[in-house]
């Protein structure tokens, strides 16, 4: 009975260390804006959460609210945010993910930023395909979301930006 215990305490921790989180070999910028890809999509949130549970719990700043939408900032540097928006639908529950990243041209240089970006994804996800507008696009492993990260840059800002939503 104790070595049947035993198997199967391995079996778990071989199952645990299998969704372990990457986010720590990543730059403070995914760190931050991702926050825990642990439980949930982004953030610890999952598709279908309610708006009241994020507005209770989400520690990033508040910074409006639509009919359809929650947008809170994350402030990486005095350079650096990130708009989080939690797209809502008619019963107010997450439908999709918005992350716009923003910084000035003299911060993280944009490359190393994306690039960071799709080596994130693709840890978590698998390979990326190039769409039809030039954007890197990931399956979630079960098939059911879409991960779509694309480059807005444009001026004096970077503007880096990702939208996470089911799969039709």
């Amino acid at each position: 009975m104790n070595r049947l215990i035993y198997l199967a305490s391995i079996a778990l921790g071989v199952n645990l260390a299998a969704q372990s989180s990457n986010l720590k070999t990543h730059s403070v910028e995914i760190q931050k804006i991702v926050k825990n890809d642990m439980v949930g999509v982004v953030r610890g949130y999952d598709f279908g959460t309610p708006a009241d549970q994020i507005k209770k719990t989400e520690d990033a700043k508040f910074e409006a609210e639509t009919p359809n939408a929650l947008i809170y900032k994350v402030q990486i540097n005095e350079k650096e945010f990130c708009e989080v928006i939690y797209y809502l639908d008619a019963a107010k529950k997450v439908k999709s993910f918005g992350l716009e990243f923003f910084e000035t041209k003299d911060a993280t240089p944009e490359e190393k930023l994306v690039d960071d970006f799709q080596d994130y994804f693709t840890k978590r996800y698998g390979n990326f395909k190039v769409n039809d507008k030039d954007d890197e696009v990931w399956t979630s492993k079960d098939g059911t979301y879409q991960i779509e990260l694309s480059d807005e840059t444009s001026g004096d800002m970077v503007e880096i930006e990702i939208e996470i939503y089911k799969k039709q």
